[in-house]
């Protein structure tokens, strides 16, 4: 998988903007995010590019976590 997302979970003070996300995203797919204004689109879109890391739960990128391996991930972004 491309993109995993394992109980990703984000808040920003008290106010949670994802919620336990599990995702599976294969290489060479297409997603398209929808959804009304402070929905989370910007923050999944954060969170997958390593620009903000997770509150809670585990983002793997090309196979690898994105908390731990941030800088060999975003040269492949």
């Amino acid at each position: 998988m491309l993109v995993q997302l394992r109980d990703v979970s984000h808040r920003f003070g008290a106010r949670w903007v994802l919620i336990r996300l599990h995702v599976d995203i294969p290489a060479g797919a297409c997603v398209l995010l929808t959804g009304e204004n402070g929905a989370g689109k910007t923050t999944l879109a954060r969170v997958l590019a390593t620009a903000l890391r997770p509150t809670r739960g585990q983002v793997l990128l090309f196979g690898l976590r994105s908390d731990q391996h941030f800088e060999a991930i975003r040269p492949r972004l």
